[in-house]
């Protein structure tokens, strides 16, 4: 009886020792890498590539990237006129700011001019003190040296501890500022909304979304004469007839344009400019906004539709009103 036939390495095995024999041909290349640039530049290489950065490269990496964000984001909230995309972006400011602190006390700290000066004091105390002819003297002169670059060192960790402890102290308190005006913004507006109508909430988001119209340049002008409309019927419920009659006036234009001088939509700005002009007593403008309101709403619309009769109403009312 014969046996088997060796099974040859398929499948997962097989897939398994190709990755092996590439993983090792890599780090073979990077090794012989590594070992040619050694050998071209020494141990300045290696020591450069294991050698971890520094505090103040970090220090300025995070000031230029947060102070970066910040502009960008500040400059989009400025266009959008979002107050919370201010407030997130003074608080990255101040994050930044607080970076840029820390990179500058970090380098005064570093600072080795003080370092050079206390190395010459010593210097000079020992040249002093092997020339001079007076022992008792160069002794006390060199106490006093000493003394006077202990208070140097001393004033140096003043400085030092000033340096860590400024920085985060102006950053906290430029931080509760931020926050202190964002959270007075946010309360003024709760206040204001908890104790207005839902028609005054209702104008101010139709207020809010006419400012984007016009400042699309994509707006549709048929969408933008409904918003002016629908502020106007608002305007006019909260008993500010002036504002609803040039809110009107303009919805007016802007359906006149988009759809033609036969819309319906032409027909309700007339009908509500003819009931503010009622209200003013100028029954004559009035009259005439409803006689072309009614004109155009037979002509779309049944003659026991409720607008057209609404609009007859009105008509008959202003003619009886005129002929007293």
């Amino acid at each position: 009886m014969s046996s088997p036939p060796e099974e040859t390495p398929i499948g997962g095995d097989l897939v398994n020792d190709t990755l092996l024999s590439l993983l090792r041909q890599h780090v073979n290349d990077i090794r012989r890498y590594l070992l040619t640039m050694q050998s071209k530049f020494g141990n300045t290489f290696i020591s450069c590539i294991t050698q971890k950065p520094s505090n103040e490269t970090l220090l300025s990496v995070a000031f230029i990237s947060f102070m970066s964000f910040a502009t960008i984001q500040f400059s989009v909230a400025f266009f959008a006129k979002s107050e919370a995309m201010i407030g997130d972006s003074a608080a990255m400011v101040v994050d930044a700011l607080t970076y840029g602190l820390n990179l500058f006390a970090e380098r005064r700290k570093n600072d080795p001019d003080d370092d050079i000066e206390e190395c010459e004091n010593s210097e000079v105390d020992h040249k002093f003190q092997q020339k001079s002819p007076n022992r008792t003297r160069s002794m006390n002169e060199g106490f006093e040296r000493i003394k006077t670059n202990s208070e140097k060192e001393l004033d140096m960790k003043r400085r030092n501890l000033k340096l860590e402890i400024v920085p985060p102290v102006i950053s906290v308190s430029i931080l509760i500022v931020v926050i202190g005006v964002v959270l007075q913004n946010a309360i003024r507006v709760l206040i204001l909304d908890s104790h207005r109508n839902k028609k005054e909430q209702s104008l101010q988001f139709y207020e809010e979304a006419l400012r984007v119209y016009e400042e699309s340049d994509s707006a549709d002008a048929s969408d933008v004469a409904n918003c002016q409309q629908t502020i106007g019927i608002l305007q006019k419920g909260l008993g500010d007839f002036e504002t609803a009659l040039t809110c009107f006036g303009k919805a007016l234009r802007g359906h006149r344009s988009a759809e033609g001088d036969k819309s319906l939509s032409v027909a309700t700005d007339l009908y509500y400019m003819g009931m503010l002009y009622d209200s003013f007593g100028e029954a004559e403008k009035a009259l005439q906004c409803f006689h072309e309101c009614l004109k155009i709403r037979r002509k779309e619309l049944e003659e026991d539709h409720l607008d057209v009769l609404a609009a007859k109403r009105f008509i008959a009312n202003l003619e009886r009103k005129m002929m007293y």
